[in-house]
């Protein structure tokens, strides 16, 4: 009997990896949340109007109350929120398993707007990450939701 070959840039005791190990240790992967100061030359609010780019962010008039822009980062998808009602909405939005059409009828001028939901990225609404959304935004109100 011959000696097995082996793979270079692998030990020979190592163990094989199996994809059901992959598949496992893929569920482990934890989303990134945060949260920062809201800056109008840094942040858009994405999800109150129409437009494509969004909107700087409005400043506080009062500068004693501090607003929070809060960010999830999600497989390398950012997510933006501009305040804890947009991140229920968004929660909301993710809890359905079956989602708003996209169609709705606008001004002629507005032909090249849509909703927030209609900008997400691809692949964002299966059900693999749309449990991650929904852990990540489960964290987001949990941490900054009392205050």
């Amino acid at each position: 009997m011959a000696p097995k070959k082996r793979r270079p840039g692998r030990p020979a005791d190592s163990p094989a990896v199996f994809p059901s190990v992959h598949c496992c240790a893929e569920s482990l992967i934890v989303a990134r949340v945060w949260r920062e100061i809201a800056d109008p030359r840094k942040h858009r609010d994405f999800m109150s109007v129409s437009n494509p780019g969004g909107v700087p962010v409005a400043k506080r008039r009062d500068n004693l109350v501090v607003q929070w822009v809060y960010l999830a980062e999600i497989d390398g998808t950012l997510l933006q929120f501009s305040g804890l009602d947009q991140v229920r909405e968004c929660r909301a939005y993710f809890e359905r398993k079956t989602h708003p059409s996209t169609r709705y009828r606008a001004a002629p001028v507005e032909h090249c707007w849509h909703h927030w939901y209609c900008r997400l990225p691809a692949g964002i609404k299966s059900l693999r990450k749309r449990k991650r959304v929904l852990k990540a935004l489960d964290e987001i109100l949990r941490k900054w939701s009392r205050e």
